[in-house]
C-alpha cells in the first residue's frame, strides 16, 4: 500500500513500482504493458539488474532508505536527486504509520 499511495503521489509511477520490486527482490524493474487500471504493486514488470548492496528481500527501515537513496541517485537531474533525497525521511515515515 505504501508504493501505491506515498510513494507514488511523491514520485511517480514508475518509480513507485521500482522501490517497491527493490525492496522485495534486490532487483530494479522494467514496466511490461499498460499502466491503465494498474497500481505499482500490481503492475507487470520485467526484472532487471541486481541493485549493488540490496538485500535479495528487504525486511527493515534501514533497507527502505536504501532503496529509496538509490532511486533518487539514478536520476540524472542534480537538482531533482537532491529534492527526491530530501523526501526520503517523509517517505520513509509514511511505512511506520
Amino acid at each position: 500500500m505504501w508504493a501505491d499511495t506515498h510513494v507514488r503521489r511523491a514520485w511517480g509511477f514508475k518509480a513507485a513500482t521500482r522501490a517497491l520490486h527493490i525492496f522485495r527482490s534486490g532487483r530494479d524493474v522494467a514496466m511490461a504493458g499498460a499502466y491503465k487500471g494498474r497500481s505499482p504493486s500490481t503492475m507487470p514488470v520485467e526484472v532487471a539488474d541486481r541493485v549493488p548492496g540490496a538485500p535479495v528481500t528487504g525486511s527493515t527501515l534501514f533497507d527502505v532508505s536504501q532503496t529509496l537513496a538509490w532511486l533518487a541517485k539514478e536520476r540524472t537531474d542534480v537538482q531533482e536527486q537532491t529534492i527526491w533525497r530530501e523526501q526520503i525521511p517523509s517517505l520513509i515515515g509514511h511505512v511506520t504509520r
